[in-house]
């Protein structure tokens, strides 16, 4: 069986300027060596799904410079994070990649947003929990991929956890009457996680920068290198997937860093 391969990017935090560093990190550089780890792969992608957090501040210039490096592909999805302006996203490339809900073989995709202007907590608003239930009501014989930018289960570090999706409730009670949900991916927490509630396998992404340390009470930077995570979708319903990291490259590190 043939299945199909997304390839999730996540939480780039690009600056106003492609010298921009992020706890000494330049997200520029990392996000390049990401992208070139996903080229040198020989793996073909249905979709790049990036989950959020595209710009560190919201910045126009970021979103214009990673339109630059991808809008030759026709297959990029993007939704935004807590750190990025919504309108600006759309400025740069009107709604090329803002695309809630697409369909790949039996499998739908539905991208949601989980920002709140002004807060780093997530929510999905009224109008957001309509579109998801509308789509699964009305395509019962499609296997569904969500994707966020808001974790949806506690991570065990107390101060992501803290930014959980605030109705992630109400969220898994309503996907709980649809068995045609197989999977929830998201970004936000820097790290990746693989876990499962009601039959449904629920993952976090790598981000393309820093990383955050698994189960810390605090703010703290792990050494692990940027990366992403592949997601194979096949035709009868079930999912594989893995996290690929970029090896061989040095990455300078603010590892005392308190926050940002």
């Amino acid at each position: 069986m043939k299945p199909i391969r997304i390839a999730q990017i996540s939480d780039t935090h690009l600056g106003q300027t492609d010298s921009y560093q992020l706890l000494g990190m330049d997200t520029d550089y990392s996000l390049r060596q990401v992208l070139k780890l996903f080229d040198q792969s020989g793996q073909h992608a249905e979709l790049i799904l990036l989950s959020g957090d595209i710009s560190n501040n919201g910045y126009q210039q970021a979103y214009q410079r990673l339109y630059h490096l991808l809008e030759a592909r026709d297959n990029v999805v993007w939704l935004p994070g807590n750190h990025d302006s919504v309108n600006l996203m759309k400025t740069v490339c009107a709604e090329r990649w803002f695309r809630p809900r697409i369909v790949v073989g039996n499998w739908q995709i539905i991208s949601l947003d989980s920002s709140v202007p002004g807060s780093s907590k997530g929510s999905l608003g009224a109008d957001q929990i309509t579109f998801l239930e509308d789509a699964l009501q009305a395509h019962p014989d499609l296997y569904t991929l969500i994707a966020l930018h808001h974790h949806v289960l506690p991570v065990g570090s107390d101060w992501l956890d803290e930014q959980l999706l605030s109705n992630q409730q109400a969220f898994f009670d309503l996907i709980s009457a649809y068995p045609q949900v197989k999977a929830v991916t998201s970004g936000h927490v820097h790290q990746a996680t693989d876990r499962e509630k009601n039959g449904v396998r629920v993952l976090t992404a790598p981000s393309t920068c820093i990383q955050f340390a698994p189960n810390s009470p605090e703010f703290l930077v792990s050494t692990e290198a940027p990366g992403l995570r592949w997601l194979e979708l096949y035709p009868d319903g079930s999912l594989q997937t893995r996290v690929e990291r970029v090896q061989d490259v040095e990455f300078h590190i603010d590892l005392s860093a308190k926050g940002y």
